[in-house]
């Protein structure tokens, strides 16, 4: 197999939100389960647009994870958020052909560092409680719970974790 390949994806690039909505259409159980619905036909744009507040798109960061050209995954990284010592994955997906074949591990790899590139010294993210594969992967690779609150529109809490670099 070759080896994961990171590219960050433009809103602005039409065969960059095409890839991106392929892997949201090829992990369907994904959105089933955290969101109660299919994927959205325009998930690729919303996810291209969506800042947390008082971030602006320099420090936004969609990565498609391609192999042999092909997309596999994606992930969303803000730099500086929430905290400026900090870097938040608002996502790490991957297509459901391409799961359970160690590529999550590789992308937390780049993840990680380009956190410690920007000089953050944490990475947090936030899980659906309901996301049990989601859980399980990132306990495994040394996330902790630090809270739980509930997220609007979503079918269960949120569990806040983080990791030091």
């Amino acid at each position: 197999m070759s080896s994961l390949q990171a590219q960050r994806l433009s809103r602005d690039d039409p065969t960059a939100v095409a890839d991106l909505q392929s892997v949201f259409n090829g992990a369907p159980a994904f959105s089933l389960l955290v969101e109660g619905k299919l994927p959205e036909p325009d998930a690729a744009e919303q996810a291209l647009e969506a800042l947390p507040p008082d971030i602006d798109y320099p420090d936004k960061f969609v990565f498609g994870y391609y192999l042999d050209q092909q997309i596999a995954g994606c992930a969303d990284v803000i730099r500086g958020y929430p905290e400026k010592h900090c870097a938040f994955i608002g996502l790490l997906l991957f297509a459901e052909n391409w799961q359970r074949q160690g590529l999550g591990k590789q992308a937390l790899q780049h993840i990680d560092h380009l956190a410690r590139g920007w000089g953050c010294q944490e990475i947090r993210l936030g899980v659906v409680a309901n996301n049990q594969p989601g859980l399980v992967f990132w306990t495994a690779q040394g996330f902790v719970e630090q809270s739980r609150r509930e997220l609007p529109g979503y079918p269960a809490d949120l569990i806040l974790m983080s990791r030091g670099l």
